[in-house]
């Protein structure tokens, strides 16, 4: 019985630790666009940096 439940906990374990490349990949993607969009906006230099200097 309880060899039993270390098997399952074990395959349970190695289901929940894998883990999607393209997934990943396209997280970090994600971030990125999200990040210099954010930058171009709200940063130095940005859209709304010059929306300010011209008026």
């Amino acid at each position: 019985m309880k060899r039993n439940i270390f098997i399952v906990i074990f395959l349970m374990v190695g289901l929940l630790s894998c883990k999607s490349k393209k997934a990943t990949a396209f997280r970090e993607a994600i971030v990125q666009k999200d990040s210099s969009a954010f930058h171009i906006l709200v940063g130095k230099e940005g859209l709304e940096e010059e929306k300010l200097r011209r008026s």
